[in-house]
């Protein structure tokens, strides 16, 4: 089958879990036999490899929104799609607009007023809420990736008609998988003291992330050195928060992060923190850090304690508080874990294969 994954928004310096999925969506398509493309701009401009990407520079504002469609459009007539997966409203809503006599499929990461709103923003739900609702009625069946985003798109939109199937997201083993190896590679490189544990955390700088919970609870852990990798708008406030907290020597900020630099970093790290404090759909990066091998230690927020009690991969703290991750970190940090049983549980349950095959299914 001839497929194409519409994205808003994809960008190889700053990778968004939506961004993550859909490039691996093509890849697993790819090595099912079916052929796939990737639509979506950048910031950068800059092309995914590896995969069949149609790109092009995003513009901001409503020229951007008219540039989103004409791109869309060009990308579409070029790829000659027999079935379109959308991820986002305002790019499906262009490519419906377009080729309205298409096959659509929608896959559903969140609801885009929840999303900005989680971003400060009060203007303009009501009209994010319609799009996406008109883009969702159009469609031929929406995946969710659980049973929490079901209950989301069931709240947000309860008219829509669709068949809606759950599909959760997945790892890819290599790279992800344990590797004892790299703890010792990792200690030097970001010269962690002897004596500390490493704590990874790999968020964007945004609100909804929790980054300034994580900083506030780390205070009240002894011996430990968090290694902070992603960019956000947050970041210069962050900063200044740990040097306030007295956490200058025990926070790196690592900034953007390669791909395999962030494999390695979980892999050698004694755990994960996901301080999320809403929208977590599915917890990729929970899943990640335990297909690695590294236990994770997770806010009871969306997904996460789904993830976590299906690999028996962490520890849950009790509220989404300071004190009470704190308290998770260190019961994680306490704990004898196999590293390789984790991964190989984790790897196991969640396969892009079969989330490939499910996306073409009758």
């Amino acid at each position: 089958m001839n497929v194409a994954v519409v994205s808003d928004f994809v960008d190889p310096e700053n990778w968004g879990g939506a961004a993550v999925v859909a490039v691996e969506q093509v890849k697993a398509l790819q090595e099912n036999g079916h052929r796939a493309a990737l639509l979506a701009p950048s910031d950068s401009g800059m092309q995914i490899s590896d995969i069949t990407h149609y790109h092009w520079r995003r513009r901001p504002g409503l020229s951007g929104v008219w540039s989103l469609r004409r791109h869309i459009a060009n990308a579409i007539g070029e790829v000659k799609p027999e079935l379109l997966l959308l991820h986002q409203p305002l790019s499906g809503l262009m490519a419906q607009r377009t080729f309205p006599h298409l096959r659509f499929r929608y896959f559903f990461h969140s609801s885009w007023p929840q999303e900005a709103q989680s971003l400060g923003r009060r203007r303009g739900l009501w009209l994010r809420n319609r799009v996406e609702s008109a883009v969702l009625k159009r469609v031929e069946r929406v995946y969710v990736t659980s049973a929490f985003t079901r209950d989301v798109l069931q709240r947000q939109h309860p008219e829509v008609n669709s068949c809606v199937c759950e599909n959760p997201l997945a790892v890819r083993s290599p790279p992800f998988m344990a590797d004892a190896a790299s703890a010792a590679a990792i200690r030097k490189r970001y010269a962690v003291d002897r004596d500390h544990r490493i704590v990874a955390v790999f968020r964007r700088l945004i609100p909804r992330t929790g980054i300034d919970l994580c900083l506030k609870s780390l205070v009240r852990v002894t011996n430990v050195t968090a290694l902070i990798g992603g960019a956000g708008e947050m970041e210069g406030e962050l900063r200044a928060m740990a040097d306030s907290l007295g956490l200058n020597t025990r926070v790196r900020f690592l900034g953007y992060v390669t791909d395999n630099e962030k494999v390695q970093i979980m892999q050698g790290a004694d755990v994960t923190a996901v301080p999320s404090i809403a929208l977590e759909g599915f917890g990729l990066s929970t899943l990640e850090a335990m297909a690695c091998g590294c236990p994770v230690t997770v806010t009871p927020v969306g997904n996460n304690t789904a993830l976590v009690r299906a690999c028996d991969g962490g520890v849950i703290a009790e509220e989404v508080s300071p004190s009470a991750f704190s308290h998770a970190l260190e019961a994680c940090l306490s704990r004898e874990w196999d590293r390789s049983a984790l991964s190989a549980r984790a790897c196991c349950a969640f396969s892009w294969n079969r989330h490939a095959v499910a996306l073409v299914e009758p």
